[in-house]
């Protein structure tokens, strides 16, 4: 049986590598000063800039299950939306899917996207804010279209 401690160490360790990799000036150096998102592989330490020139802004990725795409949502706009969108990791291209209002950009109550595909890849929920009440928002989406 594996001890406590002994379980951290196994998990802190390669953690450790991977954060001061990302640290590193070998990262830094192609991603300049600008959010970028990163494909990291743990096991080799090899990563690659992905969307460089399609995806924009910050936001939550979450692969779907053919592990190609990622289901994106940005951070608010100068127009105070946060925009939802499936992007496309061999096309370099972005399926967009939605725009919310945001009304509670700068304060606690902010509320971001967050958005997860259902298990079956039909839905989509996502966190919002848009009709002035916090709620979780389930937005059915064509499968054969969009997912």
């Amino acid at each position: 049986m594996i001890k406590s401690i002994e379980l951290l160490k196994i998990i802190i360790k390669p953690l450790y590598k991977s954060i001061k990799l990302l640290l590193s000036d070998k990262v830094k150096s192609k991603i300049s000063n600008q959010s970028k998102l990163l494909v990291y592989n743990d096991r080799t330490n090899d990563f690659k800039v992905i969307g460089n020139n399609t995806l924009f802004g910050n936001g939550h990725q979450s692969w779907l299950n053919d592990k190609r795409r990622l289901l994106n949502d940005t951070y608010q706009d100068s127009e105070n939306y946060r925009h939802l969108m499936i992007f496309d990791t061999k096309k370099d291209t972005f399926e967009f899917i939605g725009k919310f209002a945001s009304v509670y950009n700068d304060s606690g109550y902010r509320c971001d996207l967050h958005p997860r595909p259902s298990g079956n890849e039909k839905k989509i929920v996502i966190d919002s804010a848009h009709t002035h009440k916090r709620k979780l928002i389930v937005i059915n989406v064509d499968n054969s279209q969009i997912l």
